[in-house]
């Protein structure tokens, strides 16, 4: 028979694997299907959705303290924090924008805002599209107080407000190379106690009814096939119940909190729910004879695991200490200038407030790695995060692993995984945004599962080639990481040697130095050598 298509070429080489995918995606169908159909959940969405709208009547005041570190969450097109100084503030670019969204429409509000031209210059500011201050203000701290009511109706009626604020060109001359508006300490806006409806933002609402529905579908899905459908039903909706009024609560006390978050709830919910039905699906395949509670719990560690740590890491309020580093670095590689992160430099350079005067090999790796990201249609720095947050989920499977292959049972190396999705120093590390050391932690961790899988067989050419080059990629990804990969694998090394058995055992126990060597010599070819005269001469 002759193959007229691609399509038909690809149903006669892969039938089996089209096959799979369509009753895994018609089996996952009919699961949302059943968990979906049940008039409780949305009554329950309907109540949240009328409850969020009653939240938006209490009207509010926030405040903004541009320069500290939530402030990320609010103004866009802004240049570095300077916490220094009194009062704290940012310099905005020649646009820079505050924004308040989900704010809600059709209530008045007073909008002040503490500035410096640092020069005199002419300034505009710009509420919802409508320009409500332009002219010539001289250097100096001031206040400025701007009114939006019915005399404005156009940036009365908007449901989520943008402060635009303009002025010409500045350059300062410890930065002459980067365009600079006006100094902004602090915004206050604050809506009126009393007036007509406020309107809610229809985004967040739809935004939030979305992450009460994946909520709901993650719990009913973790639990689906455990009984009849009555229980995962029941569990779900107990869970999608208390969040939603968490949610309801965080609305009433912040329309813009809530607001911002609202995207970010509901990709790591889809995100999670995607996780766990793959990782489910997967271990169903795997030889390991796992009985169903076992790959469910298993698939749900590690779902749980990339919620807890992308859940809290990509919230935009969310201070990540290091995270402005990294970008920094991230679009510096982006940009071009890849010999700034690769020989040495700024990036190998420790922090000023060390007192020290030392390099320290940052391996660019990290960024190199990263940068593909920059291709995707999404925020860079939300990208980062997600696949960081992934990478280290997928560790749960490797302690998994880990256990059954030292002798332990499936529930013991089960709840070893679930132990890692929960374990306080990954969220430490999350915290400080310490990226590169993830990624090496991650990178070592697959080194060690590599070697334990190889074990004692002879390793093929093949095997050698791929193992040495996942070495030197361990090694390459940051410094404290290969001191501690390298001092681990010498252990392993001599314990093995002592519970050699045979000639035979002795000449495979050779093999790890051996690859040690190897993934040395490439990373000190790859990188390090351009470090070491100038490492010892600092540290001298």
């Amino acid at each position: 028979m002759r193959l007229s298509s691609p399509a038909n070429v690809t149903r006669a080489i892969f039938p089996s694997l089209l096959t799979g995918v369509r009753r895994a995606i018609a089996g996952e169908v009919r699961v949302v299907r059943a968990l979906l159909w049940w008039w409780p959940l949305w009554a329950l969405l309907t109540c949240l959705l009328a409850a969020m709208t009653a939240a938006y009547q209490a009207p509010r005041a926030y405040a903004i303290d541009v320069g500290a570190p939530d402030d990320q969450a609010y103004v866009h097109n802004f240049h570095a924090r300077v916490p220094d100084e009194s009062p704290t503030y940012r310099w905005s670019d020649v646009y820079g924008y505050v924004s308040f969204p989900g704010l809600g429409g059709s209530r008045p509000f007073t909008v002040t805002l503490q500035l410096d031209t640092a020069r005199p210059a002419p300034v505009t500011i710009i509420v919802n599209g409508e320009t409500l201050f332009s002219r010539p203000l001289q250097p100096g701290w001031q206040t400025i107080s701007l009114r939006v009511d019915e005399k404005h109706p156009r940036a009365l009626a908007s449901r989520d407000t943008i402060i635009e604020i303009r002025a010409p060109d500045y350059r300062t001359p410890d930065l002459p190379t980067e365009p600079k508006g006006i100094k902004l300490a602090s915004v206050l806006l604050d809506q009126s106690r009393t007036g007509s409806f406020i309107t809610p933002a229809y985004s967040t609402l739809v935004l939030l009814g979305g992450a009460l529905l994946l909520v709901y579908l993650l719990v009913g899905r973790s639990l689906y096939g455990f009984g009849t459908i009555r229980r995962p039903r029941a569990w779900a909706i107990l869970v999608a119940l208390a969040f939603s009024v968490s949610l309801v609560l965080w609305l009433a006390l912040s329309h813009i909190a809530a607001s911002v978050a609202s995207p970010h709830l509901v990709v790591t919910a889809v995100s999670a729910l995607l996780l766990l039905i793959a990782v489910e699906r997967l271990l169903g395949s795997s030889r390991y004879a796992l009985s169903g509670a076992q790959r469910r719990v298993l698939a749900f560690s590690v779902a749980f695991a990339f919620g807890l740590r992308y859940g809290g890491m990509a919230l935009p309020q969310s201070v990540i200490i290091d995270m402005p580093w990294h970008m920094k670095w991230l679009r510096t590689l982006l940009l071009g200038d890849w010999q700034s992160l690769y020989f040495p430099g700024g990036l190998s350079t420790v922090p000023r407030e060390w007192g020290l005067d030392l390099l320290i090999p940052k391996s660019p790796l990290f960024y190199f790695i990263f940068a593909p990201l920059s291709a995707l249609p999404f925020d860079i720095e939300t990208s980062v995060k997600w696949l960081i947050c992934f990478l280290d989920a997928t560790l749960v499977l490797a302690v998994f692993w880990l256990v059954l292959r030292v002798g332990g049972s499936r529930w013991a190396a089960v709840a070893g995984a679930g132990l890692y999705a929960i374990v306080p120093l990954a969220f430490r590390a999350f915290s400080y945004g310490i990226l590169p050391t993830i990624l090496a932690q991650w990178l070592a961790a697959c080194l060690v599962v590599a070697l334990v899988a190889v074990g004692a067989r002879l390793w093929t050419i093949t095997q050698w080639a791929a193992l040495m080059l996942l070495a030197a990629f361990a090694l390459l990804s940051f410094p404290t990481v290969a001191l501690f990969l390298t001092l681990t694998l010498l252990l392993w090394t001599a314990i093995r040697w002592l519970n050699r058995c045979g000639a035979g055992m002795a000449m495979t126990v050779w093999r790890i130095p051996a690859l040690l060597l190897a993934g040395w010599a490439l990373a000190i070819w790859a990188y390090y050598d351009l470090y070491i005269s100038s490492v010892i001469a600092s540290a001298t």
